[in-house]
């Protein structure tokens, strides 16, 4: 079975690539950092809206921010 999920390491990446910090993305979307910080740790998974608004604050498509995640049974 497989699906789509958000991907953490992907928001990480964009980040850095585009020399965001965690404090400049938190006050662009509205968000803690705390909350942020937990997206990336995998410890939470943002609301596909604000995955929307995390892929504009980036200046990508939110598909950027998705995977493919295949399961094995």
């Amino acid at each position: 079975m497989s699906g789509l999920s958000f991907s953490p390491d992907a928001l990480v990446k964009l980040r850095h690539e585009r020399g965001v910090s965690q404090a400049m993305l938190s006050r662009k979307i509205g968000r803690p950092v705390p909350t942020i910080r937990s997206w990336e740790r995998s410890k939470r998974v943002p609301p596909l809206e604000v995955i929307g608004e995390i892929a504009d604050a980036l200046s990508v498509e939110y598909t950027a921010l998705i995977e493919r995640r295949t399961e094995v049974a």
